[in-house]
């Protein structure tokens, strides 16, 4: 790989080379990735705003997944909201095998991220591999412990993953001065409980008196 930096130091190129035995030189290339390298606009204070992907003569050209764009916005805190991947056509696609193409951040007064969204394009293989789910919303306490992970369908309502869970629960409780986890349940569409993939309805943990599991 080639790498160019600006005056701060910061990456802004990538640029993928492999040896021409014909032109005697390095020559780019498109890689596994499925186009020659990604540059990378900084916004004012160093953070990363846009990644354009290019092709053998510095063409926009789109990865493997058809990746075009890589867009992420910041609040006033310099937290990212949103992280957003879009294709030649500025329609949303999927980043990879794990099917998102947005993810969304919502924080606590004290900096901890209090609910993230993600989302897969329409018409794509779901979140994750789950067929029905292109929306996962994932909410946390104030000490950044997971509360639920609920899934939704491309018109927002509940749905199953792939073995009938629609919403996964924690709770947590203070032993010997830390904050562990006590329970972990799996529930389907009335809210009752349901075996995952593993066959476990119910995970109920057990500490000693210093806290270890």
């Amino acid at each position: 790989h080639e790498q160019c930096f600006n005056d701060r130091g910061l990456c802004t190129q990538l640029t993928s080379k492999a040896w021409s035995e014909a032109d005697g030189r390095f020559t780019n290339i498109i890689d596994v990735a499925g186009n020659t390298g990604m540059w990378t606009e900084f916004l004012s204070n160093d953070m990363v705003a846009v990644s354009h992907s290019y092709g053998l003569e510095g063409e926009p050209h789109p990865t493997a997944r058809g990746v075009l764009i890589h867009l992420q916005t910041y609040d006033r805190l310099n937290r990212i909201v949103r992280q957003q991947l879009l294709g030649t056509n500025g329609v949303e696609c999927a980043y990879d095998e794990s099917g998102w193409s947005r993810i969304e951040n919502r924080y606590y007064e004290n900096g901890v991220t209090k609910r993230t969204d993600i989302y897969a394009p329409p018409g794509c293989g779901g979140i994750w591999g789950a067929t029905n789910v292109h929306h996962v919303v994932t909410t946390f306490d104030m000490q950044g412990n997971v509360l639920s992970q609920s899934y939704l369908g491309t018109n927002g309502l509940a749905v199953a993953d792939n073995v009938n869970v629609h919403c996964v629960r924690f709770q947590y409780g203070m032993i010997a001065g830390k904050r562990c986890q006590t329970s972990e349940w799996y529930l389907n569409e009335r809210d009752l409980e349901v075996a995952n993939a593993n066959g476990v309805a119910r995970l109920d943990n057990t500490y000693d008196s210093n806290g270890v599991l």
